[in-house]
């Protein structure tokens, strides 16, 4: 059982120089510090052990924070309310949608789409609550078995694969009747010719182009004001139950908003890192020597699988190993064998 801390300073950052020097940054190191504490947990033994057969294994476990020790009152992002000193560092935040701050209901615009607010909102953590790995090898005579697992608990990431999936209408829940009704109308419309025309003959096949009703409020009189961090300073709002149609191509747009070149990540499309993977797993056969007949001193036959297995809590179709995930495929999956030889 070991506990560690750290102390981080010296931290690069780009700062604005006078045009007149013919360039338009600098380099240079800022005045913020940071702490990461953390624990690590590492168990290893043998509970079996023979002649013929052996177990091994090895548990290892981690947990780690980083804080602010010391902010730089320039170049430190004290925009952000919980940039401050003896504050978490990770803090994962994002815009969230414009809601009734008394309901949490969901607010409209005029148009009967969702809005997201101006404002940055903390939505948790990024660094895991804690990080685990465990070693297996089970030895029977000339045979071996190796199994190695991994995985993280907790931290809050975006999906940016799942965003567009559903953006694009790849995703498989996003087959829905009010998307066939999408279709049927912008079909019927194209056949018509479109423009004019084309609404015309919605109407006339007795369809909508708007047919999706986001469940939330609209605002009928009043407004908000805010402060610079977001919060309500004021608020006269009068709301009723929204009855604006839009499509359910524009809505789920709307619900999964992202780009990838920036921009804000979807609160829909944000998840837990928490994953399990099995790593590797081998099965080896250790030639005995008196097969060797002199000509080598040891030799050794082993099937081999690497990330084998992925099991995640949120994440579908991406793999949240790597920490960040922006269109990141799974870790390729690696089946083979090999002969050593030792001379």
């Amino acid at each position: 059982v070991s506990y560690y801390s750290k102390r981080m300073y010296d931290f690069l950052k780009y700062a604005p120089v006078t045009p007149a020097s013919g360039y338009t940054s600098n380099y240079i190191n800022i005045d913020e510090e940071i702490t990461r504490n953390g624990w690590e947990v590492t168990v290893n033994g043998s509970p079996i052990k023979s002649k013929d057969w052996q177990l091994d294994l090895g548990l290892n476990w981690s947990t780690f924070k980083r804080y602010y020790n010391k902010i730089d009152p320039i170049y430190s992002n004290v925009s952000k309310p919980w940039v401050k000193e003896g504050a978490r560092v990770d803090v994962f935040y994002s815009r969230d949608f414009v809601r009734v701050p008394e309901t949490g209901e969901l607010i409209t615009s005029s148009a009967g789409r969702l809005q997201y607010s101006q404002y940055d909102s903390q939505f948790g953590y990024s660094d895991p609550d804690w990080l685990w790995g465990a070693n297996v090898n089970l030895r029977y005579k000339a045979f071996s078995l190796f199994a190695s697992f991994d995985g993280v608990v907790g931290g809050l990431m975006n999906t940016r694969t799942e965003s567009y999936m559903w953006q694009s209408g790849v995703h498989p829940n996003s087959v829905t009747p009010e998307r066939e009704m999408d279709v049927v109308a912008a079909g019927v419309s194209a056949a018509a010719g479109g423009g004019a025309a084309g609404a015309a003959a919605v109407t006339a096949a007795g369809l909508s182009s708007n047919n999706y009703l986001v469940q939330g409020v609209k605002v009928v009189s009043g407004t908000a004001t805010y402060d610079n961090f977001g919060n309500i300073t004021s608020d006269t709002r009068v709301y009723a139950p929204n009855d604006v149609y839009t499509t359910y191509k524009q809505s789920t747009i709307d619900l999964h908003n992202s780009s990838a070149w920036g921009g804000n990540g979807s609160p829909s499309d944000t998840y837990a890192k928490t994953f399990l993977k099995l790593r590797e797993i081998s099965l080896t056969y250790t030639v005995p020597t008196q097969y060797l007949n002199g000509w080598a001193k040891g030799a050794s036959v082993s099937f081999v699988g690497q990330n084998v297995l992925l099991w995640a809590k949120d994440f579908k179709y991406s793999d949240p190993d790597g920490g960040r995930e922006d269109f990141a495929d799974p870790a390729v999956r690696y089946l083979g064998a090999n002969i050593k030889f030792t001379f």
